[in-house]
Formats: structure tokens, sequence, C-alpha cells
């Protein structure tokens, strides 16, 4: 049964305010409960993103403590989580709505017709000068009827067929994410442990390279000391020529101190590198994750069609005995 209904912007921003006023994320199911299940999910998503683009108001961030990142990279990992698995689910609440207001217009749609039935059964009690032309008629409804019984029997089996394929789907996507999340914890072990000795073979190599360094530098001091009580006036002479040689001591002390600079550089651009790695793991990771979620909604949304198949089955059953018996008896 097709219906019309008018939904205005002002109407759905009012009570997203309402719902975030009391801590709450306005989502596509909330702000429809708050409509009374009225109004089309696909408009109601519409004013629900133009919502968020007008007041500028974000989610509230589920955070996360990670071992040896910054809080710039926990925030930025955070943020990038809460947008994924939101996404996942307002596509999964925007699915599982629409297959039941689907769901909800065949059920009127099947209490219209019984409904006629009704009135035509009454009718045909009233007027008894009209009991062929209804018995025709009443013999048309029940073959109709017997018609949609089949189509019934039929639809319910094939939501049975896709329900058990659904749930084969969903325990292997389950193997899957178990799996994934074991690779996971494994993948940063491995590189917390690599970064960690890196950086503790460059800050070795640093801090021998400095030790020899001083070392030398103090030889070469206590040398000059040396000669300056021996030969005063030799040192007056030679004193252009060990500045000059202290000049380049002090050069290549500053070409080491460079290069222990530049690996420790390479080190942190390693571990940086090694962060990214991660965090592309742990988005395929929640992406999965994702495609659970919305297999489980999936899963729910057929479960609640093939309960309403089964009661509009068995109704469409009773009615056929009625028209029956009410056959045999005018009969």
């Amino acid at each position: 049964m097709a219906r019309t209904s008018s939904l205005a912007y002002e109407q759905v921003a009012a009570i997203c305010a309402q719902i975030a006023a009391g801590g709450q994320r306005p989502t596509i199911a909330r702000v429809a409960v708050a409509l009374g299940n009225k109004g089309s999910t696909r408009v109601i998503s519409s004013y629900l993103t133009r919502y968020f683009e007008e007041s500028g108001s974000a989610q509230q961030i589920e955070r996360h403590a990670r071992p040896n990142w910054s809080e710039t990279e926990n925030l930025q990992a955070d943020v990038f989580l809460n947008q994924l698995r939101d996404l996942a689910l307002t596509h999964a609440q925007a699915a599982f709505d629409g297959e039941r207001l689907a769901l909800r217009e065949q059920h009127e749609d099947m209490l219209e017709r019984v409904q006629a039935a009704e009135d035509a059964a009454a009718e045909l009690g009233e007027n008894k000068e009209k009991l062929e032309a209804a018995l025709s008629q009443q013999a048309e409804q029940l073959a109709s009827l017997r018609d949609a019984h089949i189509g019934l029997q039929d639809e319910l089996e094939n939501a049975r067929a896709e329900l058990a394929g659904s749930q084969t789907r969903l325990e292997h996507a389950m193997g899957e994410l178990v799996s994934q999340k074991d690779a996971m914890a494994t993948l940063e072990r491995e590189l917390n442990a690599r970064r960690e000795l890196e950086v503790e073979q460059v800050r070795s190599q640093l801090t021998g390279e400095l030790h020899a360094a001083g070392a030398a530098h103090a030889a070469e001091i206590s040398r000059e000391r040396e000669i300056a009580q021996g030969e005063r006036a030799y040192l007056m002479e030679q004193t252009h020529e060990l500045r000059q040689a202290l000049t380049r001591e002090k050069e290549a002390l500053g070409k080491a101190l460079a290069e222990a600079r530049k690996d420790a550089d390479a080190s942190r651009t390693l571990a940086a590198q090694y962060r990214t790695d991660l965090a592309v793991e742990r988005g395929r990771l929640e992406e999965r994750a994702g495609q659970l979620v919305k297999t489980e909604q999936g899963n729910e949304a057929l479960t609640a069609r093939v309960q309403a198949l089964e009661g509009a089955l068995a109704k469409a059953e009773q009615r056929i005995e009625t028209m029956d018996s009410a056959s045999r008896t005018v009969g």
C-alpha cells in the first residue's frame, strides 16, 4: 500500500537537538522512534546529514590508550575508528529500517485484503437474494487466497534458505575476524620489539662515539699541557697550528654527532612507517567488524521477515478453512 507523508527538516532538527541535549548521539533509529515510526528512512538520513553539517556537532569519541603512541596518534586513530563504526552502523540501520517498512506495508496490504474478504462475507449473509453471485465471488477469492498461500509458502522457504546462508557467512566472518585480531596483535608486538631494539642500538652507538670523542679530546688537552710546561716558547710559536688542529678535531666531532643524529632520525622514520602499517591493519580489521555488524543486522531482519511470513501464512490458512466451511454450509 503506497503512503505519502510530509516531514520537515525543522522537525527532524528539533528532535536531534533534544536527543543531543540528553547526552546521546542522534541516529536514524532514535529519530524514527521520536517521530512515532513515521517518515521515510531515506528522508530522515538526508535530514540527519544536513543537521550534522549545519550544527557542527561531533560524536563523542571513545578514547583508547596505546603503548608507545603519542597523544596525537591516539586521537587520530580513535577519530578514524569512531567514524568508521558510525558509518557502518548508519548503513546497517538504514537497511534494517527499509526492510521493516516494506514488511509493515505488506502486512497492512494483507490486513486490507482480509478485511475486504470479511466485508464480502458479511454482505453475503445480509443479502441472501444475491447468494449465487456472492458464492461465485467467494470461490474466486478462495482460489486467489490459495494461490497466495502457495506463493507465501515458496517465499517462506526462500527466506529460510537465505537465513541459513547468512548464518553460515556470519560464522565464517567471525572466524576470519578472530584470526585477523590474533595476527594484528602479533604484528603489533613484533613492531614494538623491533622499534625498541633499533632505538637501543642507536642510543648505544651514539653514546660510544661521544665517549670516544671526549676521551680523544681530553688526551689532546693533556699533551698540550705537558708541552706548555716544558717548552713554553715553542708553544707560543705553535699556537696557531694547535688551534687549527683543535678546529679539525671539533669539526670531526661535529660530523660524528651529525651522523649519529641522522641514524636516530632514520630509526624514527622507520618506527613511524611501522605505526602507519599498523594503522592500516587496524583499519582493515575495523572494516571487517563493520561487515560483521551489517551481516548480523541482515540476519535479524530476515528472522523478523520469516516470522511475519509465517504469521501471514497461518492467517491465510485459517481464512481458507473458514471460507471452505462457509461454502459447504451454504451448499
